[in-house]
């Protein structure tokens, strides 16, 4: 069923760009492609459509994987989107093939969760769209009176990728702590709250050692604050240091 375009109003079907305007009515996009087909969840941030197509024959010369290629441009050339990123287990080659017919750039992700993709895609297109941003330098927005985090270097350039999120006004990091049980695998974070006010604050572990980070954001209620957790968190799944993604940080 049409929509109205977002910056015409011009009746569009999604998730095609405005045939008037050309304005995107699903700028992000989070897509697997292989050599067979591919899968896109397609979103304005808040919406989502889902397309996928499958290729059931032997393909020994890859003409079916060029194919796939060639086809999935001609689907991003025509949604044009702001945000394309393609999940860890796509193929390389068809990637290549879609981007060189769309003129599209499809970033690549260390997730290989699709729906995942897609969540942090939507946080990503709905804080732009809702939230103030800070231009600030990342090293300006560490604060509070505990300089030491832990995981050494690591830890550092952890917190350091959080602060460079531009809805990050402020980075606390609290006093370390111990946890019950010695963990391995290297440094690891994940979000552990948002609060009513906005703010989010991020768990840090490395071997027996736990800190507490709080992060102070530019949102003014849990709602913003939840927008800006998920972005967080699929900053934490890239950096490969979430509990979620396939190892730790060494």
């Amino acid at each position: 069923m049409p929509e109205p375009c977002p910056a015409c109003g011009f009746p569009t079907e999604p998730p095609f760009r405005c045939p008037r305007c050309g304005t995107p009515t699903r700028p992000g996009v989070a897509l697997r492609a292989t050599d067979d087909g591919y899968e896109l969840v397609l979103t304005d941030g808040s919406r989502r459509d889902e397309i996928s197509r499958r290729f059931n024959h032997p393909d020994p010369d890859g003409v079916i994987a060029r194919n796939v290629g060639e086809l999935l441009g001609e689907l991003l050339n025509a949604v044009s989107p702001e945000v394309a990123v393609h999940t860890s287990d796509s193929d390389r080659t068809v990637v290549d093939i879609a981007e060189r017919v769309s003129g599209v750039r499809i970033k690549p992700s260390r997730t290989n969760d699709l729906r995942r993709l897609a969540d942090s895609i939507e946080a990503e297109l709905k804080a732009a769209r809702e939230l103030e941003t800070v231009d600030v330098s990342p090293e300006d927005k560490i604060g509070g009176g505990h300089s030491t985090i832990i995981g050494g270097r690591r830890g550092r350039e952890i917190v350091t990728a959080i602060c460079s999120i531009p809805y990050v006004k402020k980075v606390v990091p609290g006093r370390i702590g111990a946890k019950g049980s010695r963990g391995g695998g290297g440094v690891r974070a994940k979000v552990s709250r948002v609060d009513e006010r906005g703010n989010v604050k991020v768990l840090l572990s490395e071997g027996a050692a736990t800190q507490e980070v709080f992060v102070v954001t530019t949102a003014s209620d849990e709602e913003g604050g939840k927008t800006v957790a998920r972005i967080i968190d699929g900053l934490l799944r890239e950096l490969g240091v979430s509990p979620s993604s396939s190892g730790a940080s060494r």
